[in-house]
């Protein structure tokens, strides 16, 4: 968790890329020794999304597709330069964190009815989003969840530590 904020540090208010979004998660849950045995990411991906491309994340996207992290945005697209959403971060992280047997657990009395643009929540986000406020990992702002907004490195960060903390 600590080389997550150090690379953090100084960059928290910049959106978050889809890709970098990815390869956070993995590093954050790799430094918390969440993971038996350690998942690696692909070092040659015989099936990755065709816009994964040659660079440090590649491998962490095949990872993510293969384990079903993250399906993408359609068509074997990846997107990942594309700002992540904070619908599709909490999805991608639930999906991570349920893979590994680690959804955070406890009931804090909020529901989504709590707040007043949950219908701007997609069908494949709802679920992530559902237990991540139930369980108080996400908090919301001014009575919003703004499911469509894109994600900061503040944000991500602020969820992180709060599911670190469960």
């Amino acid at each position: 968790m600590l080389r997550l904020f150090e690379r953090l540090f100084g960059f928290l208010f910049i959106n978050l890329c889809r890709c970098h979004a990815v390869h956070d998660a993995y590093v954050a849950v790799d430094d918390a020794d969440a993971l038996p045995g350690g998942i690696e990411p692909d070092e040659d991906p015989d099936d990755n999304f065709t816009d994964a491309g040659n660079t440090y994340y590649t491998g962490y996207l095949a990872t993510a597709k293969r384990l079903g992290i993250s399906a993408g945005v359609g068509n074997n697209l990846y997107a990942p330069a594309k700002e992540i959403t904070r619908q599709e971060m909490f999805t991608l992280l639930y999906n991570a964190l349920k893979l590994i047997g680690q959804l955070p657990q406890g009931r804090s009395g909020k529901t989504l009815s709590d707040f007043t643009d949950t219908g701007q929540i997609s069908a494949w986000a709802e679920k992530a989003m559902t237990l991540l406020v139930e369980t108080d990992t996400v908090s919301g702002s001014g009575g919003k969840l703004n499911p469509d907004g894109t994600t900061t490195r503040a944000e991500m960060a602020q969820v992180l530590y709060n599911l670190l903390g469960k």
